[in-house]
């Protein structure tokens, strides 16, 4: 028995009406079709089925696969009713139930603009219902309603496993019409309903849909049509869990793409819609009957550009590719067409079947995700910095899917750990604040379902949430690291929204997994599984920081949002068990990791002795000697440069890859560095506090596990292991990219973060900005441009859009302060980033807008803030100077630096 997540019915706001849902749902039945009688005109050789393996010409379906067909995709059928109204309607309300997706028609218009409605939940726990207020579509006399439906994540059985289906497709309305004389009464799905197979043939949520016109009847959904050949619907089971109405922003067509470019593939015709979108293409056409216009998705093209790579878009994950098929009626007349139970990640499509080149005109892509509205922006003087936020964004909305999705292609699935590695980032950015209780319900569905970890000594336990949030793929039992997203999801929206209800809700959720963690995993004050820091440069291989670190430290925060939440809620003994339950961890944490131990540190304070023996810049097949140039340097006190061809004064290998290889003795010890071209050098010497890792320093910053005192020379040890050991490149995944900007800058070191925003070279922001400048990769490999394996992955990760958050809490320095939470008190802490000659940021909080803007003047900065009335804030200055406390308003300040 699950804790929270109670029904929620629609209460009407019409006087006299009942609610819609509360008892009219529970009236109706569920009804569906799984046995298709088709008429003998559609015969089996005109359907084209788009199934593994996707080839179209070598399968011949027979009349029993044309029947209910699991792992080919279950029918998706058409559903009608006819109904007469006598008497003056005063409303009309309808609540439906439609899954896996559903489309509601009304005397022949659809019905809202939502799309790919409703929600994915796991459906043997909940389901979600819409209401919409058709007064104006019902009228007196002769009325029809009709649904179609499709198969989405319900329904779905081909990608990944045969067993992730809940069954075929099935839906429950009722129709709620109030007279002008007070009377009520309904249309309930039941056994009168007729139904029949749809012009939808195929639909698969990864694999997409095949839909052919010639088999959707014209005016099917309106009063007067002859349905006598159509089925009875079959009354089917319940999905068996609670139904709630959706009080999530729907699906929407949040905007168009316009193709940027077109051109002659292979086989057919390229479209480039110039971004990494998620959604689908809208074509129109006007083929004869019969033509077979099949549309590929993919976010890369093969090298010679005359074919899409379907790799990074899943098919080795999931079996298949992504593909729209349309089957046109014909007729002379153009036909547009969009799909309506599928959705793709890509930026090009390839196109086959049409007669001719089509025109851009013809086509248009959809950006579709969950419409919670854009509350954050950003913009500096730096475009390259513009276009990281904007690059982090694009990946962030579209995998607003109703969850907070790993990728809108390969898995779509709510990994928890991908969710707090960027839900600060997205809290800044979207309004989330339906968005996250409606994630922490989905968590909360799957307690208990991941069947324990007997290698790391976790039973299974109705406490343990799995590692994806929702649905049957859950992939096992939530690690310590992943099932963090258990606290900090319901944190977010207390910390950004100040959501008490969702606290009080989600309370004994929370309690039981720091129990759980408590009693299993925490040994000596550790927490020591996890799978680390996911996704760091290269690939995992490459992690340097140990997963025992990450994973404390994500119970040390957990520990901290714990004991706010509990002052909160008015707890004082809880919250005081989970402060000292912390206090224990954070002593444990550096008794463990932190060190004095050999980790760099720059520059060399001037009048060491350095002695050059040896440099020698190049690739491996040719290189110059630079020993003397940089004696020289040396020589003139000079402990900094950067490996460029003008520093050198020639290109020892043109269209190679050059790299700097360094000896020099600091003091009579001999030091080596490696580093690569276009990159600074800074000489440095060793021995420093910090964790081993950019991970561990950042990390140890962002929790507070830094002892007290000594954070200043982790953040210094931190820069150091940047710019010296790593030769100015980051190396963390996605736990330590989350805070390392703001840790930076936080600390004084923003020019070490200005470095790391401005270089080009592997591995960097700006590598993979300007490789594929859309939407951020789940890693970034180095390998790049000598192999395409690294296309198996995708290139639409939001887990590693959370350093984003760093542009609206540091360059902006808008942060909310715990003790306030949503913004009744703001904490103003900007960073006034080294070379930047200007930025601003902004946050549509509760209270109201908060903006910080700031530009360099001569020798000051003139920073410029408004937060809402009835709101203060603390204001922290980047020089040194005595915070302030200021009223809502606008503000103005000069500060020197």
């Amino acid at each position: 028995m699950k804790r929270f997540g109670m029904t929620v019915f629609l209460v009407s706001l019409l006087a006299g009406l009942p609610p819609a849902g509360a008892d009219g749902l529970q009236r109706a039945q569920w009804v569906g079709l799984t046995n298709d009688r088709r008429p003998a005109e559609w015969s089996a050789r005109d359907v084209v089925f788009n199934r593994p393996p996707h080839d179209i010409s070598s399968w011949k379906p027979t009349e029993a696969e044309l029947r209910s067909t699991p792992r080919k995709s279950f029918i998706s059928p058409l559903l009608r009713k006819e109904f007469s109204v006598k008497k003056e309607i005063e409303s009309a309300i309808v609540s439906v139930c439609g899954l896996g997706l559903y489309e509601l028609w009304i005397n022949g218009s659809k019905v809202g603009d939502q799309v790919l409605a409703p929600a994915q939940t796991s459906y043997d726990e909940r389901a979600f219902y819409n209401v919409f207020d058709v007064t104006q579509q019902i009228r007196r006399g002769g009325n029809a309603i009709g649904l179609m439906l499709g198969n989405g994540f319900y329904g779905q059985n081909v990608a990944f496993a045969p067993n992730l289906s809940y069954g075929a497709p099935r839906a429950k309305a009722e129709l709620l019409i109030k007279h002008a004389d007070g009377s009520t009464w309904s249309v309930l799905s039941d056994d009168s309903w007729r139904a029949m197979g749809g012009p939808v043939v195929f639909d698969n949520v990864y694999l997409g849909e095949t839909f052919d016109a010639r088999r959707l009847p014209p005016d099917w959904s309106s009063a007067g049509f002859n349905d006598s050949k159509w089925l009875p619907v079959e009354i089917m089971d319940a999905p068996g869990g609670r139904l709630e109405e959706q009080q999530l922003e729907p699906m929407r067509k949040v905007r168009k793409v316009e193709p940027v470019a077109v051109w002659p593939a292979e086989e057919g015709w390229i479209v480039d819609m110039g971004e990494n979108m998620t959604g689908w293409l809208q074509i129109a056409v006007n083929e004869k009957k019969g033509t077979v216009v099949q549309m590929r998705f993919a976010e890369h093209l093969m090298p010679n550009r005359r074919n899409i790579d379907t790799a990074s878009t899943g098919i080795h994950a999931t079996g298949g590719e992504q593909k729209d098929i349309y089957i046109c009626r014909g007729g002379g007349k153009k036909e547009t067409w969009e799909p309506r139970f599928t959705y793709h990640g890509f930026r090009y499509v390839q196109i086959t079947g049409l007669s001719s080149k089509p025109d851009a005109g013809d086509m248009t892509g959809w950006f579709v995700r969950t419409d919670v509205e854009k509350i954050g922006s950003f913009q500096c003087s730096d475009e390259l910095i513009n276009r990281f936020y904007e690059v982090s964004m694009r990946t962030i909305e579209g995998n607003l899917q109703g969850l907070l999705s790993d990728c809108p292609h390969r898995e779509r699935c709510a990994w928890m750990g991908d969710m707090h590695a960027v839900g600060e980032a997205a809290s800044y950015n979207f309004d989330l604040r339906k968005f996250w209780p409606k994630v922490a319900r989905d968590i909360e569905t799957m307690l208990g379902e991941g069947g324990g970890n007997e290698k790391a000594g976790l039973p299974n336990d109705p406490r343990a949430p799995c590692n994806i949030a929702v649905g049957k793929r859950n992939c096992g039992q939530a690690r310590p690291d992943w099932g963090a997203a258990t606290v900090l999801v319901p944190w977010y929206s207390y910390l950004y929204y100040g959501d008490m209800d969702l606290v009080k809700e989600a309370w004994p959720m929370m309690e039981g997994w720091m129990a759980y963690l408590n009693e299993f995993a925490l040994k000596d004050g550790m927490v020591g599984d996890g799978y680390g820091d996911w996704c760091p440069p290269g690939s995992n291989a490459k992690m340097d920081t140990p997963p025992a670190l990450t994973s404390t430290a994500l119970y040390y925060q957990s520990l901290m949002a714990m004991q706010t939440m509990a002052k909160a809620l008015d707890k004082p003994v809880e919250a005081a068990q989970y402060a000292e339950q912390a206090a224990v961890v954070k002593q444990a944490f550096n008794k463990r990791f932190y060190k004095t131990s050999d980790v760099p540190v720059e520059p060399v304070p001037e009048g060491t002795e350095i002695v050059i023996v040896k440099a020698l810049y190049g690739s491996s097949s040719k290189q110059i000697d630079l020993t003397p140039k940089l004696r020289s340097l040396v020589a003139s006190n000079k402990y900094t440069f950067k490996i460029t061809n003008p520093f050198v004064g020639k290109d020892p290998a043109p269209g190679q890859k050059k790299k700097l290889e360094l000896e020099y003795t600091v003091n009579g010890k001999l030091e080596k560095q490696t580093v690569n071209e276009n990159s600074d050098v800074y000489f440095f010497r060793k021995s420093v506090a910090g964790y081993g890792s950019q991970t561990g320093n950042a990390v140890a910053l962002f929790s507070g596990l830094v002892p007290d005192g000594k954070e200043q020379l982790v953040a210094d040890g931190l820069a150091s292991l940047i710019m010296g050991k790593e030769g100015g490149h980051y190396t963390t995944g996605i736990f330590g990219h989350r805070p390392l900007y703001t840790q930076l800058n936080d600390y004084g070191h923003g020019d070490v973060t200005r470095h790391l925003w401005r270089i080009i070279d592997w591995p960097s922001l700006g590598f993979m900005t300007e490789k594929h400048d859309l939407t951020t990769w789940p890693e970034v490999p180095y390998n790049w441009d000598t192999t395409r394996r690294y296309l198996r992955n995708s290139f639409n990760h939001p887990m590693h859009s959370g350093f984003a958050a760093a542009f609206h809490e540091s360059l902006g320095g808008i942060r909310p302060d715990p003790e306030t939470p949503g913004f009744k008190n703001i904490i103003l802490k900007p960073c006034f980033l080294h070379d930047l000659e200007w930025a601003k940021a902004s946050v549509q909080s509760p209270q109201g807008l908060i903006s910080s803007h700031w530009k360099r003047e001569g020798g000051q900065v003139i920073w410029q803030v408004v937060i809402p009335p009835d709101t203060t804030a603390t204001v922290e200055f980047p020089n040194g100077r005595k915070s302030e406390t200021i009223y809502g308003g606008s503000h103005e300040f000069s500060v020197k630096m």
